[in-house]
């Protein structure tokens, strides 16, 4: 029997024996419903830490000195010293919010000249911890080892996965046009996410040789500026922090040269971020890690994982990063209802959050969540044959959400815990009662006039339903994987 039929079969299965099991209650609980039975096997890395402070490797290359030395202002300029400590302040984000960063920015951007500017930089890079400036160093070494580990299809573009990004770019499109919003606004929504590019960490741009000789590159720039500096330089902590970050200046750079379109800033990002469960959206790139939040050798699950991480990313361009293109009066409601949903969630969960989870300066993570389910939703239905179907896609998206490792309602930073905030996108969905008989005092039940309208305008219920004249090709997933197959794509070789 085909490999991918009698993983199919599995997942229809499995589904099957949720809906059978009567002490858990849809209706009550989706996410629990649904991930009580996750058995995945979540891909286990073994690499070295990123926040160790590893001694950088000497390359052998000498670096005569004639006696001449320059200052720290010659190794990076006042600009690019404060944007490489924001990039590498960002890995530190238990600590730190956007906030932080938005009054770095405002308060170095009042400083009138390079040398107060430089200064300000300072000031911050001194308060920085000395290991997060060798991150990027780090997870060049360990990119290395886990690639060494792992049987990974070898690509600069993996071919399948970005085909499946277009599709959800194209549906994102879609989505936009399909609403109340005006046609300028439309079209600056296209024109934005027509720009968007992704990186599927360890999948895309996976040669090792590569990375080995981009790691070469930054040893050979740390051991030179070094030569630069007079002893009394080097013997100052803050002369090996701006070592570093210009040498991981000059090596993402030379990175950016083999992987085009991208900023330095975003490839230290992805290449640090594959080491973790990440996904994010910078400045129009996305970068969506796969390996680290899946269980591979279930590939179903690992694509309706990414492409609801793909949903929610682009539905970033909305929220918060297209907000100037909505009406006020649009997203004051979306965010008023939405923060309701999630509280009231959040509120009525038998595992309660800890004191003080829930903020209104975060809705902005959660308004994806629901527009990317629903986008999704959409997506399902027109090619589902009937509502087993639909259904088997619902529970199939959030088998592949499932956290594992953690205590339910865990809180994460900036963010609202994913539990709660995924059974909002689940209780939004407008199809989500009558498919699984929910009623009124439910707690998963949503009036009608209690959808939340992100895009303004109203909820079209149609917009859901299974078309009379859909080819049967066993739902949405059996599509997907049949795609996968036409690409002969695989997660390992």
């Amino acid at each position: 029997m085909n490999f991918l039929l009698v993983l199919t079969l599995i997942v229809i299965i499995s589904v099957q024996s949720r809906q059978e099991n009567v002490s858990l209650d849809p209706c009550n609980d989706f996410y629990d419903y649904v991930c009580s039975n996750d058995t995945r096997s979540i891909t286990e890395l073994n690499f070295t830490s990123l926040f160790e402070d590893r001694e950088i490797l000497n390359p052998n290359i000498s670096f005569p000195n004639n006696g001449t030395y320059i200052t720290f202002d010659q190794i990076l300029s006042p600009y690019s010293l404060m944007m490489w400590y924001m990039v590498v302040k960002s890995m530190d984000t238990p600590t730190v919010g956007s906030e932080f960063f938005d009054e770095a920015t405002r308060e170095y951007a009042t400083k009138k000249n390079n040398s107060e500017k430089f200064s300000f930089a300072l000031e911050n890079l001194e308060n920085l911890n000395l290991t997060l400036t060798n991150v990027f160093y780090n997870s060049l070494y360990a990119n290395i080892e886990v690639l060494n580990q792992l049987n990974l299809p070898a690509s600069e573009e993996n071919e399948y996965l970005h085909h499946i990004f277009d599709l959800m770019k194209n549906n994102t499109i879609e989505e936009i046009w399909s609403s109340s919003l005006s046609n300028k606004s439309k079209k600056e929504f296209e024109k934005e996410l027509n720009k968007s590019k992704v990186i599927f960490g360890l999948l895309d741009y996976n040669n090792v040789t590569m990375l080995e000789e981009t790691k070469l590159i930054y040893e050979t720039e740390y051991y030179r500026l070094k030569s630069l500096l007079s002893s009394n330089d080097l013997d100052t902590e803050i002369a090996e922090k701006i070592i570093r970050l210009g040498a991981t200046d000059t090596a993402t750079k030379n990175l950016g040269k083999r992987i085009p379109g991208y900023t330095p800033q975003f490839l230290f990002s992805a290449f640090a971020s594959n080491m973790a469960n990440e996904a994010f959206n910078q400045n129009s790139n996305i970068y969506c890690g796969i390996v680290t939040r899946s269980d591979l050798q279930e590939p179903i699950l690992t694509i309706a994982d990414t492409i609801f991480v793909l949903a929610h990313e682009l539905m970033h361009f909305v929220y918060p990063f297209g907000i100037r293109l909505l009406p006020s009066n649009v997203t004051k409601a979306a965010n008023k209802c939405t923060q309701d949903e999630v509280k009231m969630m959040g509120d009525s969960d038998a595992v309660k959050p800890i004191d003080g989870w829930f903020s209104e300066n975060i809705t902005h993570e959660d308004l994806p969540n629901l527009l990317g389910l629903r986008m999704v939703m959409k997506m399902v239905a027109r090619k589902s044959a009937n509502e087993e179907q639909l259904k088997n896609a619902l529970e199939t998206i959030l088998s592949g959400l499932c956290i594992q490792g953690k205590p339910k309602n865990s809180i994460l930073p900036n963010h609202h815990p994913f539990e709660i905030s995924i059974n909002t996108a689940v209780r939004q969905y407008p199809l989500f009662s009558s498919l699984y008989g929910c009623r009124l005092g439910d707690r998963m039940f949503a009036e009608p006039e209690k959808f939340c309208n992100p895009l303004g305008g109203d909820v079209n219920l149609e917009d859901y339903k299974i078309k009379n004249d859909t080819e049967d090709v066993g739902g949405f997933f059996n599509y997907i994987m049949d795609t996968a197959n036409a690409f002969n794509f695989s997660f390992t070789n």
